[in-house]
């Protein structure tokens, strides 16, 4: 499967639409993940944390929030949750602006290391490279300044 994703500060208030189609004009299932990060946007998680999670279907995304000031550090982690599962872990940090910060994936565990440059509520994006399914755990941690 594929995937596309937009991520995108609005500049006007308003209605918005989104429009699902096919570039080939088929017929094909999908999955639809939507994050508005003014309105809190995931489960809340805190530093020195891991959590587990599954992803139980093609698509599925999970989000995670905290709070941070500028000049503090985070460490994330995101695995695989079994060992030699078909689960490639992707990570996404968005900062309070709604821009990436950082998103990258790998064959069992990728991970963020970044000091931070915004103050206000940061975003965590789990998901699978490939759109597939399974287990993982995210571990989070911060330094304060």
């Amino acid at each position: 499967g594929e995937s596309v994703q937009i991520d995108r500060k609005l500049t006007k208030t308003g209605k918005y639409t989104i429009r699902v189609r096919d570039y080939a004009i088929g017929v094909a299932l999908y999955a639809l993940s939507f994050s508005q990060l003014s309105q809190g946007g995931g489960k809340a998680i805190s530093p020195g944390t891991s959590v587990q999670g599954q992803l139980k279907f093609a698509g599925e995304v999970h989000w995670y929030i905290f709070d941070a000031k500028a000049g503090d550090s985070v460490y994330l982690v995101l695995t695989e949750g079994v060992k030699g599962s078909p689960m490639l872990p992707r990570l996404g940090l968005l900062g309070p602006d709604g821009a990436a910060v950082n998103e990258n994936w790998s064959d069992e565990a990728v991970q963020i290391d970044r000091k931070l440059t915004q103050t206000g509520r940061y975003t965590i994006r789990v998901r699978d490279y490939s759109l597939g399914t399974g287990p993982y755990v995210l571990s989070f941690n911060m330094l304060s300044q």
